[in-house]
């Protein structure tokens, strides 16, 4: 693993309880002052896509830098043209994450909706989103990590767990403002 060898802290976590979990698991682990979170399955990452990203929050502290991923796989593209809040690559001031993990509840149940739960409850923290195109960058596709039909299968399982981040930011908004309006 080319990790091991840069001399970079791996966390194994016994069990698969899910993207969000093992960012949060992460979080905990971090000693900087800058987070960053990275998809595994990245294709044609170059170290000067990781500075791009990361250059701006030296002049702004107070955004979060999120990638876009241009340029290319077509269904990589497409994807991220459509949503970019779903995608997995961006960073930020350590306290900004550790603010927006400490309102998810059962986090091992978030799965891959965390990116639109972030990028959502960023705002509430008045955290700019800015947005960081990779040139050439994709990802690679479920199907052709796990074959046709299981990747298949579980590309539907993530874009459902995606959609429910919506779901959550919706009822997450809807009891902030019941408890304002209740004066809790």
């Amino acid at each position: 693993m080319i990790a091991r060898n840069k001399h970079v802290k791996l966390i194994n976590l016994q069990e698969n309880k899910g993207k969000a979990y093992a960012m949060a698991e992460g979080l905990k682990e971090a000693k900087g002052e800058f987070c960053l979170f990275i998809d595994g399955d990245l294709v044609n990452l170059k170290s000067t896509h990781i500075i791009n990203l990361i250059k701006p929050l030296l002049i702004n502290q107070e955004i979060m830098t999120v990638a876009k991923l241009v340029n290319g796989r077509l269904s990589t593209d497409i994807a991220q043209s459509l949503n970019t809040k779903y995608s997995g690559q961006r960073a930020a001031k350590k306290e900004i994450f550790i603010k927006i993990f400490k309102t998810i509840k059962n986090i091992g149940k978030v799965k891959y909706g965390i990116e639109n739960i972030i990028t959502d409850r960023s705002k509430n923290f008045k955290i700019g989103i800015y947005f960081v195109e990779w040139d050439g960058v994709s990802q690679s596709l479920k199907e052709e990590k796990w074959g046709l039909i299981t990747g298949f299968v579980r590309r539907i399982r993530m874009y459902i767990s995606m959609n429910l981040g919506h779901l959550r930011n919706i009822f997450y908004n809807l009891s902030k403002k019941i408890h304002y309006k209740r004066g809790l």
